[in-house]
Formats: structure tokens, sequence, C-alpha cells
């Protein structure tokens, strides 16, 4: 038995140390491993870059050749389509220099401020009670299903989806704010916060706001702004859309004296332009523009508000332009109307949920400074 024992001793004893070896495959593989790791991600990065490259110089040479032509109308269109956003303006300088796009007449993020406006006439508008049949349905189709005084309709216009509130009694919506009359240093807040804050229904984006190197901040609004009869802001900027204390609203390049005190505006911010006043859709010079997503609001000869926000820059919702925006408050009756914000703004609010689909790279809504509401 001691001879076996020591004969298996000598035969292990005579067996080579290997684990010297295989810890040194084992390290082969795990290079090799991390080598094939790194070869697939500078494969992948290489790809991206090439890519973007490509995508960029495409959309260069694309970008190019719409600026150039082919038609003046076309060059036109595309360039007023740049200009109004913040985003992307910047876009329409890497070919043409300022002085080729004032030439064009192009102008970057603002609607002309020579526009002649009509002398308002309020008496084109005859708020009544009763707008809707025993069945619910008003004079323009549209039904009233669950008698709230709410309609609520889905617009498909040129290939571009929008969303349309129309509020029958006009003496429900106001002018929501993000934040108190004196606080000029505070930040906007998304629109559903604002409907929260005055326990709104719903509403829609309105006015300008001052936006300091395009940071989206959202405050303070800019041009004349009351809400609910708080001045917030009186400083003169082109275009007020206002209600007066009867729901009767006004369209106009007006004064913060006029809308005091010769109006009796309670609810009001600016923007513009004008889509339609007493009854008629502005000229054709001043509906020009670029097709992008767009908030409006207008109000028909029986007094209800229409709401309508239309999405764009997405593939299954291009946008609109100012002019189609007044070719749809026209076809449901608006006698008085006026564009609101819109691009990345561009948000509409009901019972709880956002109905629309903003372009707004963060998602969801932008920072607003108001918001036009209903009760």
């Amino acid at each position: 038995m001691k001879k076996d024992s020591e004969k298996r001793k000598s035969i292990f004893d005579e067996m080579p140390d290997t684990s010297a070896e295989d810890g040194k495959r084992e390290k082969a593989k795990r290079r090799e491993r991390w080598r094939s790791i790194n070869r697939f991600f500078d494969r992948l990065a290489g790809f991206i870059i090439v890519f973007v490259l490509v995508v960029g110089f495409t959309g260069l040479i694309f970008d190019y050749l719409c600026v150039k032509g082919p038609s003046p109308a076309f060059q036109s269109f595309w360039l007023k389509t740049f200009a109004e956003t913040r985003r992307f303006n910047f876009v329409n300088n890497l070919f043409l220099s300022q002085k080729e796009l004032d030439e064009i007449g192009v102008r970057m993020g603002s609607q002309s401020e020579t526009i002649m406006m009509p002398t308002f006439n309020s008496s084109l508008v005859a708020i009544t009670d009763e707008k809707t049949d025993v069945n619910g349905m008003d004079a323009y189709g549209l039904v009233d299903d669950d008698g709230d005084g709410i309609i609520f309709e889905t617009i498909n216009y040129k290939g571009s989806t929008g969303y349309m509130f129309v509020i029958l009694d006009p003496t429900r919506v106001f002018m929501g704010c993000a934040n108190g009359p004196e606080d000029h240093w505070g930040g906007g807040k998304v629109l559903d916060d604002i409907v929260a804050k005055y326990g709104a229904l719903g509403g829609i984006n309105a006015g300008i706001f001052v936006d300091t190197n395009g940071a989206g901040t959202g405050w303070p609004p800019t041009g004349i702004t009351i809400s609910e009869g708080v001045v917030y802001e009186s400083s003169p900027y082109s275009f007020v859309c206002g209600l007066d204390s009867k729901g009767i609203m006004y369209v106009g390049d007006f004064n913060i004296d006029q809308c005091v005190n010769d109006f009796d505006i309670q609810n009001a911010c600016s923007f513009g332009p004008v889509l339609i006043a007493n009854g008629q859709k502005m000229d054709a010079e001043t509906l020009d523009s670029g097709v992008n997503p767009r908030t409006c609001i207008g109000q028909r000869g029986d007094g209800a508000i229409i709401m309508l926000v239309v999405d764009g820059r997405q593939a299954y919702s291009f946008g609109v332009t100012y002019g189609d925006c007044a070719d749809i408050l026209l076809s449901y009756g608006c006698i008085n109307a006026m564009n609101m914000d819109g691009g990345s703004s561009t948000s509409m609010y009901y019972n709880g949920k956002l109905i629309n689909h903003p372009s707004n790279q963060a998602g969801g809504t932008r920072y607003l400074p108001t918001a036009w509401l209903f009760k």
C-alpha cells in the first residue's frame, strides 16, 4: 500500500503546472473580447458620423436648392417658414445675406408693422343665449353632445391635423397668466399648470413673451396683457386681442388707454397678425407666411369663441399658413380672429390631458406666459 501511495504521489509530482498558462489564455480571451467590443463601437461611431455628415450635407444641398429656387413664390414660402421659428431661423442666413432677405421681403420672426387695420365694429357681434337647437346642433353643424356648452372638433386641413374648441358662452373665456402682475423675474409655466392654477377646464397658449437668447423661459409677457381686469403689461406691441366685460372680442392695433377706458377690455394679450376683422379676411400680404404649427382664437357673430390649434413640423402634420387659419375660422363663422404664438408653443389642454402634439424638442408644452382659458 505504501508503494502504491508513493507511486501515485510520484505521478502527480511529474505532472506540469499549467495554471500560469491557463491564466495567460484567459487574459488573451478577455483582451480579444474587449477588442471586438471596441471594434463594434468604433464602427458604430463611424457609421453615425458618416450618416450625420451625409444627411447634413444632403440637407444643405436641399436647402440651397429651395432658397435659390425653383420659383420666387416657392423661395418666399420656404424662407418664411424658417423665419417664423426661433429654432431654425438661422437657416436662411446660410446662403442669403440679411440684405437679400430684406429684398425678398422676409423678416425674422414677426409680421409687418405697417398693416392697415379697418376700424373695429363691435356691433357685428350679437351675443345670444341660445346657440343650439333641441338636438344640441348649432348653425354650423357642430353638436354639443353633453350639453356643457363646449364643443370639441378634430380638424383635417390640407393634410394637417388640428383641434378646435367652440365655447358657446364667451363670458366663460378669460386670460390666465403664469405669475403675478408684479413678478417680472420668474419663469413661465406649462399649459396644464396654468390651467390648474385657475381651476379652468382647459385652454390654449396665448401671447408673446420676452425670450432672451432663445432660452424659452416663458416669462415675462410683452405687449398689452390683461387678466380678469388686472393689467399685467401695458407696452404696445402691434396687435391686441381682448375680451370686454360682455364677452365681445376686439382685434386690432390698440393702446392700453383704448383697451381699458374705451373698450372695457378685461382679458387681453398681444401677438398677431389679425386674421379676420369685421367679417373680412385680411389681405394676402398680411397673411403671407410659411407653414408652421399655429394657435388662433376667434369669435362668431353669435358670440361663441373658437380656439384653434394645428400641429406642424411633424410627419403626419406639416402645419398651415396664416391664410389657412383664416379660411378655417371663416368656415366656422368667425367674424373676428387673431393669430397667437405658434411653433413649439402651440398647445391645447382639456379635461386633464394635452390634446395636440406640440413640436417642442423637449416634448410636452413649452413654458408659457399666458393662456386663453375657459371655466
